[in-house]
C-alpha cells in the first residue's frame, strides 16, 4: 500500500489511534466478563502497544525490528479472524491456560531449576491443579490457524505474500541479519539501505492496527456507537491517500464523550 502521507502524519495518527484504543478498553474494562470479550479487549490493547513499539523502533531506524513486530501484528489479526469465524474463544482460553500450567510444571520438575520451587511466579496452588485437570478434560485440542488460508478466505491474500511472509524473513535468522543495523550503529557510508522506502512499514502497521481494532469491536458482544466505527473508517481512508483527515473530527467527538463519561458501547 503506497500512500502520500508524510512520516509526521503517520506519527500523529498513530498517537491518535493509541489514545482512542485506550478510551475503548477503558470503556470495556468493567463490561468484559466472558472469555470472548476479555480476549478482544486485550487484543485491542496489544494492537495499540505493538503499533507504539513499531513507531519507536522506526524512529531509531531499526527497520528490520519493526518488521518483526509487524508480523506479530498480522498474526493477531489472523488469530482474531480464525477464532471468531470458528467460535473458538473458550478453546483458545483452555489452550493458553493448559500451556501456561504445563510450562510452570515442567520448570518446577527440572532438576536444574530447583530454585524455582521458591519463586512466587512458579507456584502452583491446589485450585490451579484442579482447574488444569478440568481444562484438559474439556479441551478439544487446539489447531493453529493457517495464516495463508485464513487471509485468503477473507480476501486478504495479498497480506500474506507481501506482509506476513515477507516480515517472517526478519523473524527467523538469515545470513544478512544485522546488516542494516551495522550501518545504523556505525554511521559508515555508503549505506546501501538508504535508498529503500521504509515509511511503508509504519503506514502498513497503522493500517493493520486500525483494521484489527475495528474487527475486535465489531466481533465483541457490545454495540459501539457509530462515531467509533466512523473513526476507524476515516483512518483507513486517510492511509489510502485520499487526503481525508476527518478522523480528527471523529477523535474530538469521541474524546468529548469520554470526558463527559458517555459510554462508547452498550
Amino acid at each position: 500500500m503506497q500512500t502520500k502521507v508524510t512520516e509526521d502524519d503517520i506519527f500523529e495518527c498513530s498517537d491518535n489511534l493509541k489514545t482512542v484504543a485506550s478510551m475503548i478498553i477503558f470503556d470495556l474494562s468493567d463490561k468484559s466478563k466472558i472469555p470472548k470479550d476479555i480476549f478482544l479487549r486485550n487484543c485491542i490493547a496489544k494492537s495499540a502497544s505493538l503499533l507504539d513499539s513499531i513507531i519507536l523502533l522506526y524512529k531509531r531506524r531499526y527497520f528490520d525490528n519493526t518488521l518483526i513486530l509487524f508480523r506479530a501484528l498480522i498474526d493477531r489479526l489472523i488469530h482474531v479472524i480464525y477464532i471468531e469465524n470458528n467460535d473458538l474463544y473458550q478453546d483458545f482460553r483452555f489452550e493458553t491456560l493448559i500451556s501456561n500450567f504445563e510450562h510452570v510444571s515442567n520448570a518446577r520438575s527440572n532438576e536444574e531449576f530447583k530454585k524455582l520451587l521458591k519463586d512466587p511466579l512458579f507456584q502452583i496452588s491446589k485450585e490451579e491443579r484442579q482447574n488444569y485437570k478440568q481444562f484438559k478434560k474439556s479441551s478439544k485440542g487446539w489447531s493453529k490457524p493457517d495464516p495463508k488460508q485464513i487471509l485468503k478466505e477473507n480476501d486478504l491474500g495479498f497480506l500474506y505474500k507481501f506482509g506476513y511472509e515477507y516480515s517472517s524473513r526478519r523473524v527467523h535468522p538469515n545470513y544478512f541479519d544485522g546488516y542494516p543495523e551495522f550501518h545504523v550503529l556505525t554511521g559508515l557510508k555508503p549505506d546501501p539501505f538508504e535508498k529503500f522506502e521504509d515509511q511503508i512499514i509504519i503506514n502498513n502497521s497503522l493500517l493493520i492496527s486500525a483494521v484489527l481494532i475495528n474487527r475486535c469491536i465489531s466481533y465483541s458482544s457490545f454495540n459501539f456507537r457509530n462515531i467509533v466505527f466512523d473513526y476507524f473508517s476515516s483512518v483507513i481512508n486517510f492511509l489510502n491517500g485520499e487526503g481525508d483527515k476527518s478522523y480528527k473530527m471523529s477523535f474530538l467527538k469521541i474524546s468529548n464523550m469520554f470526558r463527559e463519561e458517555i459510554e462508547l458501547s452498550k
